[in-house]
């Protein structure tokens, strides 16, 4: 694969989009349009009757942007989308015209040499990181306001959430003791209202594990009392997964335009963004169990975590991390090692196809099959969704393995992970 330095800018934007979630929007007026160099109004420009035939025969799909957007390629090179302090549908589609017209070196490197003719485009992104930041800005806030105007619960604490609106959130959760919202709350509030909320969803859910390792951090109890609850709970159950759908109830405005893909690397940031629990209070009595019962009681929680198969790929290294001080009990645990780690190294895989499908994206290229690893895999779950694309030749799993494996200095999640080069054995940066 080629370094490609400008593309791997957007996937950087994932984190600037957490930022902005924020620091930069939330609650707070809109941005300011961002001037043109010449001073001239930031209306959005009719597209003229080529453009318009372009759209007519390829209507909203990204090839009718692009082809659209190539009459324009003789614009200034300094010429970039434009972005309006409230943007109406209509000038979503004009962002989408102009951010395919700044994009037409990648597009034609794209089509003369694929993905390697990219390494030849100057390294700065043909779209500038804070225009992409700002789109997503932007879409975020129109997301909430579309969530806060429907009529479920749900769905409205949701918007709360994106609008920044804590009190209202504690609020609505408090009211309806939904736990969907009481988990959104304590897992997104912060200070003392995250407290309450927690409390809350600990009485609503005793047996939910995700809700009893949150209240740990609050109302901490002895460490055998905590870990006997444990061993009993019945559910795994952030509800990410749910808030997440509703996210994605709320179409961008067009779909497979450069808007949608600024949205979806908003969401991403969103995603990756979500608090855990302190693990390192799971960790502690079960890394040198004191005594035999103590040892059991973290076998059993570890046991417990795992039937339970949380929607993610974090929680069952947790699991391992439990078992890791009983070597006796590494047999009963290998398989499920083997599991995890090639579901692991698959979804290391799925970063460079992300990119892939990233990289045309943004040229306003159609993916040839597209993968939605962003916006799929965040509707299903990250463990849904990658479990679901684990090979059924043993040959193929087998070579999963391996290939993680190798990347751990041959350890199995059952081991200790390897230990970080330091400064001094680190090989020299050329």
């Amino acid at each position: 694969m080629p370094s490609r330095p400008w593309i791997l800018r957007l996937l950087l934007l994932v984190l600037a989009a957490v930022a902005l979630a924020w620091l930069a929007w939330l609650g707070r007026p809109a941005e300011p349009a961002r001037a043109t160099p010449d001073g001239a109004s930031a209306t959005p420009q009719t597209p003229g009757p080529a453009q318009q035939a372009a759209v007519a025969a390829h209507g909203d799909r990204p090839e009718g942007m692009a082809a659209a957007a190539e009459p324009a390629s003789a614009a200034p090179a300094s010429q970039q989308p434009r972005l309006k302090p409230v943007m109406s549908e209509a000038d979503w589609a004009a962002f989408d015209r102009e951010w395919c017209a700044a994009m037409q070196p990648a597009r034609e490197a794209l089509r003369q040499g694929g993905l390697a003719a990219l390494e030849k485009l100057p390294p700065r992104p043909l779209v500038d990181d804070d225009i992409q930041a700002a789109a997503g800005s932007q879409l975020l806030r129109r997301l909430s306001q579309a969530l806060s105007a429907r009529a479920s619960p749900r769905e409205r604490a949701v918007g709360l959430w994106l609008a920044g609106r804590e009190a209202e959130l504690l609020a609505e959760a408090q009211a309806t003791r939904d736990p969907v919202i009481v988990a959104l709350a304590a897992q997104r509030l912060r200070g003392e209202a995250s407290a309450q909320a927690t409390r809350l969803w600990r009485e609503l859910e005793p047996t939910n594990m995700v809700a009893l390792l949150h209240a740990q951090a609050i109302d901490p109890r002895p460490a055998a009392v905590w870990l006997e609850s444990l061993a009993s709970a019945t559910a795994y159950e952030p509800h990410l997964t749910t808030v997440f759908q509703i996210l994605h109830s709320v179409p961008a405005p067009t779909e497979g335009s450069p808007a949608a893909l600024a949205q979806d690397i908003a969401l991403v940031g969103l995603h990756a963004a979500w608090p855990l629990f302190e693990v390192g209070q799971l960790l502690k009595p079960c890394r040198r169990p004191e005594s035999a019962p103590l040892a059991r009681q973290c076998a059993a929680v570890a046991e417990r975590l795992w039937a339970l198969k949380p929607n993610d790929t974090f929680s069952p290294r947790i699991a391992f991390a439990l078992v890791r001080a009983q070597p006796a009990l590494r047999p009963a645990w290998e398989a499920r090692a083997r599991h995890a780690e090639a579901m692991a190294q698959l979804e290391m895989d799925g970063i460079d196809d992300n990119i892939e499908e990233l990289m045309l994206r943004s040229a306003c290229l159609a993916p040839p099959a597209p993968k939605g690893i962003m916006s799929e895999r965040l509707r299903l779950g990250d463990a849904v969704y990658w479990s679901g694309r684990l090979p059924t030749d043993p040959a193929a799993l087998d070579a999963l393995v391996s290939r993680h494996r190798a990347a751990r200095g041959g350890k199995s999640l059952l081991d200790a992970p390897p230990a970080a080069p330091t400064a001094a054995s680190a090989p020299a940066r050329p």
